[in-house]
C-alpha cells in the first residue's frame, strides 16, 4: 500500500475562509453529499497550491466519500450553522479524518 499525501491543512486554508465569509447551507452540503464535488475542486486548482497529481488524489478521495469535503466545510462553519446541519444529517454519520 502507498501512503498518499495529507493536504487537510492546505485545503483547509484555501477554501475554510470562504466558507467562514460566505456561510454554508444546508442545499451545498446536500449538492456536495450527492457528489457534486467539481466547483470545489476548481477552487483548489485555482488557487495554485495544487499540481494536477494532487488535484486528482484530493478528488479521487471526495469522490469515494464526498462527506470528507462537506465534514471538512462543516468545521469552518459557525456554530449556530453547524448545529443546524447537524441536525439535518442522518444519524449514526461517521466522520472521518482523512480529507486529502
Amino acid at each position: 500500500m502507498i501512503a498518499t499525501p495529507d493536504y487537510r491543512e492546505l485545503v483547509t486554508a484555501v477554501i475554510g475562509p470562504e466558507v467562514a465569509e460566505a456561510g454554508l447551507d444546508d442545499e451545498t452540503v446536500r449538492r456536495i453529499e450527492a457528489g457534486e464535488i467539481d466547483d470545489w475542486l476548481a477552487a483548489l486548482a485555482s488557487s495554485g497550491f495544487f499540481d494536477k497529481p494532487a488535484l486528482a488524489t484530493i478528488g479521487a478521495q471526495w469522490r469515494r466519500d464526498p462527506r470528507l469535503l462537506a465534514e471538512l466545510l462543516l468545521e469552518h462553519a459557525d456554530d449556530l450553522t453547524r448545529r443546524r446541519l447537524a441536525a439535518l444529517r442522518p444519524a449514526g454519520g461517521s466522520r472521518s479524518s482523512r480529507i486529502g
